[in-house]
C-alpha cells in the first residue's frame, strides 16, 4: 500500500572528473526515473575526455552544472551542495547508478518524511548485470559506534549512493570535510548520526556501486591509505561513545593497526604475536586468518 503525501524535492549531485566511459549512464540512471521531483546537478572537475559532451547532451535536464578545476570529490560535492535547492539530497558518483523506481520507492511508498537520513543496501560490480548485493538485515548499522568500525570490515560501511540527507540537517552539520580523500562520507555520516536519531534503514536496493580500476580504492597501496583515513576518522569521534564502546573500539583500532604494518610477506613469528597480543580479535578475526593463509601459501610457492 502506498504512503499518500506530496512529492518533495530532491536534489541529486553528481561529482565527475574524465569518467565519460560510465558517465552517461549515471545520468541516464536519474533521468529516466518515473519521478519528476527532481533536479539534477553535475560539477565536473575540469574533465579532458568526452564529459562535457556527455553533460551537454543532456543539458534539458539538468539543473545546472559546471565543468572547471576543484580540489577533489569531496569540494566538488560541496559546489553542488552550495546550489541545491531540494529538501533531500544525495549524491551520486559518476560511475555509480540507481536501479529503477529508486525515487519511487523512497519518496512514495514508504513513510519518508519521519526521518531525517535515508539509507540501504547497495549493489558492486563491474557491471550492473553482474552485480552482487550486499545484503545487511533491517536495522543494521543503527548506531555510532557500528559505522565507526568500517576500517574493520566494509560491512560497516554505508554505501552514499543509497543516502538521502534532508537539507536542513546538512545545513545544520555543515558540507564533507574537504581535508578528507578517501572517507569523507564516513565523516559526514558520523556528524549526521550526532545531530539526529531519525534515521530510517529501508529494505528495497536502489543503487549500484562500480567497481573499476580508476576508483581511488582501485590499488592495495589506496586501500590502506583509505583504511588510516578511516581508523583516523573513528578516533576523531570516539569521545561520542559509552565508556565500554570506547574501550572496545580503541582496541579494536590498536589491533587493526598491527595488521596494516604486517607487510605481503611478513615472517610468521610476527603474524603469531599479532595474534597472541591481541587474543579476542586475532585468532578468530577472518582478515587474521587470510594473512595466515597468505603466509602458508607463500611458503609453499
Amino acid at each position: 500500500m502506498k504512503y499518500k503525501h506530496s512529492n518533495p524535492l530532491i536534489s541529486i549531485i553528481i561529482p565527475s572528473f574524465n569518467q565519460g566511459n560510465y558517465l552517461e549512464e549515471t545520468i541516464l540512471s536519474v533521468i529516466q526515473q518515473d519521478f519528476s521531483d527532481f533536479e539534477l546537478i553535475i560539477i565536473d572537475g575540469g574533465s579532458t575526455d568526452n564529459s562535457v559532451s556527455i553533460i551537454e547532451k543532456y543539458s534539458e535536464h539538468i539543473a545546472y552544472w559546471v565543468s572547471e578545476a576543484d580540489n577533489g570529490q569531496a569540494h566538488a560535492i560541496n559546489k553542488g551542495l552550495a546550489v541545491a535547492k531540494g529538501e533531500w539530497v544525495n549524491y551520486l558518483n559518476s560511475d555509480d547508478c540507481f536501479l529503477k523506481d529508486a525515487f519511487k520507492y523512497l519518496f512514495t511508498e514508504i513513510k519518508y518524511d519521519k526521518y531525517d537520513f535515508l539509507y540501504g543496501n547497495g549493489y558492486n560490480g563491474r557491471s550492473i548485470e553482474v552485480a552482487k548485493e550486499n545484503k545487511h538485515p533491517s536495522g543494521f548499522k543503527k548506531k555510532l559506534k557500528h559505522i565507526l568500525r568500517f576500517f574493520y570490515n566494509e560491512k560497516y560501511i554505508i554505501p552514499s549512493q543509497s543516502v538521502f540527507i534532508r537539507k536542513s540537517v546538512i545545513d545544520a552539520i555543515g558540507c564533507l570535510d574537504e581535508s578528507l580523500h578517501y572517507c569523507m562520507d564516513l565523516d559526514w555520516y558520523c556528524r549526521v548520526y550526532l545531530y539526529t536519531e531519525k534515521r530510517l534503514f529501508y529494505n528495497k536496493t536502489i543503487c549500484f556501486f562500480r567497481l573499476n580500476e580508476i576508483t581511488k580504492t582501485g590499488n592495495s597501496s589506496s586501500n590502506v591509505k583509505m583504511k588510516y583515513e578511516a581508523i583516523m576518522i573513528a578516533e576523531r569521534y570516539l569521545k561520542y561513545l559509552s565508556f565500554f564502546d570506547k574501550i572496545v573500539l580503541k582496541e579494536l583500532i590498536r589491533y587493526y593497526k598491527s595488521l596494516l604494518k604486517l607487510a605481503p610477506r611478513s615472517k610468521f613469528l610476527d603474524i603469531i604475536k599479532v595474534g597472541i597480543r591481541f587474543p579476542y580479535f586475532g585468532f578468530w578475526d577472518i582478515t587474521y586468518k587470510s594473512i595466515l593463509k597468505q603466509y602458508l601459501l607463500n611458503l609453499n610457492s
